[in-house]
């Protein structure tokens, strides 16, 4: 509890000294999974100050952010400030937004809890493994070495690759798939199209940065919109 006090106090601490900074452009998390705001634009990203350590996931849609914690789940502003917390089981978690941009589930990988975030929503236990991305109609699950999108119409497989272990993957409130196939960043639309970018180093991870922006491993921002790779500012250790 006292971590979560401390952690809400750095956030509300730095919105006054931010007040004159340029638009947030997103959230990112670092190697050393701590948060931090990115501000400005493509090209000429800063980053704000950091909020704290022990981050183990995170999502921003530009309208709500999300961010998991070793015992709980902040929910933030569009400004990136804490405004609500919630327990959490240990361990990462995978975060859903709706369509406007509003926090919808949450899945415990640990625990198997999928739990609604919506005022009165209920959790439940998801019966499946491998769930790599979560939306309200589907999942996005590693089975058999393949990627698939499960839903109440059945299962079905995302492309043809086939990986020795689950790639970084990240299922789009859209249904859009992005995953890491060798160097390449692969954007997976439903309808089946596929849009690739090749990665200039290895990336271990996707995060969701923003509406507009996926945060590639730990120094890249890809812009969904015309999939062009931009440079993160250099976290000093």
């Amino acid at each position: 509890m006292k971590r979560l006090v401390f952690f809400l106090g750095l956030w509300a601490a730095a919105a006054p000294a931010q007040s004159l900074t340029p638009p947030l452009a997103g959230l990112i998390s670092d190697s050393n999974h701590r948060l931090h705001r990115v501000f400005g634009v493509a090209g000429n990203f800063i980053l704000g100050a950091e909020p704290a350590a022990e981050v183990q996931s995170s999502a921003f849609s530009g309208r709500f952010g999300l961010v998991k914690t070793p015992g709980a789940v902040l929910t933030l502003d569009h400004r990136g400030e804490a405004i609500q917390t919630s327990p959490a089981p240990e361990g990462p978690a995978v975060f859903a937004f709706d369509g406007r941009g509003t926090p919808a589930l949450a899945y415990f990988p640990s625990t198997g809890e999928l739990r609604d975030l919506r005022p009165g929503g209920e959790s439940r236990t998801l019966e499946f493994s491998g769930v790599l991305g979560i939306r309200r109609s589907e999942v996005l699950l590693f089975l058999d070495g393949r990627l698939w999108r499960a839903s109440a119409g059945g299962m079905a497989p995302v492309s043809s690759e086939e990986f020795e272990q689950a790639p970084p993957a990240l299922l789009r409130p859209d249904g859009t798939v992005l995953y890491v196939s060798g160097n390449d960043l692969v954007v997976a639309a439903p309808d089946g199209d596929e849009r690739r970018l090749t990665l200039p180093e290895p990336c271990d991870r996707l995060e969701q940065m923003s509406a507009e922006w996926v945060q590639a491993g730990s120094s890249f921002a890809v812009r969904l919109e015309d999939l062009k790779l931009y440079r993160l500012p250099e976290v000093t250790p």
